[in-house]
């Protein structure tokens, strides 16, 4: 059986599970808020565990894959809104209830630990520099990038770089219950003036004048990649994610070289990722340059433009990852 662990109304797990019905292998689907919204009882008694929703007992020995899909946001919940609304809680208190919830989370998932998992979630709080430095290794190509706290420091390179997040350029905003994106921005002259002499340190990259970007999604060796022409609209010339509604940048399939698969590949392999969404840019110089990899990336944006059948893939995918499994525990109790 199949496990799909994410959050209520997303597209991709919807359109999975669809295709797993299609074929008819059995599969469950546990929201990140039926730990909130259901009655939940996990039980340890010595070594055996056992774990209950709404009384009925979950099929812990019956899983054989695990899809870990976008799961765990508990700061985006209605609890946790309500917590942020009361003023008996001040923010220290309600940290450490946001974290005894995803050590209950992190608990479920160990249960299974065993299972082969399609995107495992020990491997995905992937730092962006480690990749970045891990992909040069493999030998491609990356932006100059600096870490840098000083208007000194930061002075020679104004005009030159871009600003980016090191960590989730997605983040709650302050005050509401909206989400906020911090986009790419050229460092320029103004934003050099505006800045303290010592700041929080920051990352900053050459910035490279591109043909088109490309997002990537790969899963377990295969690629399947989208150009998109995002340089000519002033909107989406640095980021294509600033999109311009009136007028969509375009999409197409596109093909990757045999030496940079081959280096992506390697790349994923060390960061044990066998699922993800990778970026990267062409630049004007005709190089390609890697700029990071999402581990539960969104794919249907590269799915639906390319006519992949990418939710098909992932949905087969995960069969053989289940049927792998039962074939290999199989043989060892023969």
């Amino acid at each position: 059986m199949i496990l799909i662990l994410t959050n209520d109304g997303d597209l991709s797990s919807d359109l999975v599970q669809d295709w797993l019905q299609y074929y008819k292998h059995p599969f469950i689907r546990v929201n990140t808020y039926d730990f909130i919204d259901m009655g939940v009882k996990i039980s340890l008694k010595g070594s055996k565990l056992q774990c209950f929703f709404n009384k009925k007992e979950f099929p812990l020995d019956d899983i054989g894959s695990v899809w870990f899909r976008k799961y765990g946001f508990f700061r985006y919940s209605d609890t946790y809104k309500k917590l942020c609304e009361t003023k008996k809680l001040n923010e220290e208190l309600i940290s450490h209830i946001t974290k005894e919830f995803h050590k209950v989370i992190d608990f479920f998932n160990y249960a299974l630990r065993d299972r082969n998992w399609l995107t495992d979630p020990n491997n995905i709080n992937i730092n962006k520099l480690n990749v970045l430095y891990q992909a040069s290794k493999c030998g491609l190509d990356i932006a100059d990038s600096y870490i840098i706290n000083s208007k000194d420091d930061l002075n020679d390179l104004v005009g030159n770089v871009i600003s980016k997040s090191i960590l989730d350029p997605i983040f709650p905003s302050w005050g509401d219950n909206h989400k906020s994106m911090m986009y790419t921005t050229v460092v320029d002259k103004r934003s050099f003036d505006r800045l303290p002499e010592k700041f929080m340190p920051s990352l900053v990259q050459r910035k490279i004048t591109k043909k088109y970007e490309l997002r990537i999604f790969y899963i377990c060796g295969r690629f399947y990649p989208m150009a998109i022409f995002s340089q000519n609209d002033k909107q989406t010339k640095l980021d294509f994610r600033n999109y311009n509604w009136d007028k969509p940048n375009r999409f197409v399939p596109c093909e990757l070289n045999a030496n940079t698969k081959y280096q992506l590949n390697k790349l994923m392999n060390l960061l044990h990722l066998n699922c993800g969404s990778i970026d990267m840019i062409k630049g004007a110089d005709n190089k390609l340059y890697f700029l990071e990899v999402n581990p539960t990336g969104q794919f249907g944006m590269v799915d639906f433009p390319c006519n992949y059948g990418l939710h098909r893939i992932v949905a087969e995918e995960l069969i053989n990852l289940d049927k792998a499994y039962y074939t290999k525990h199989e043989t060892k109790v023969l």
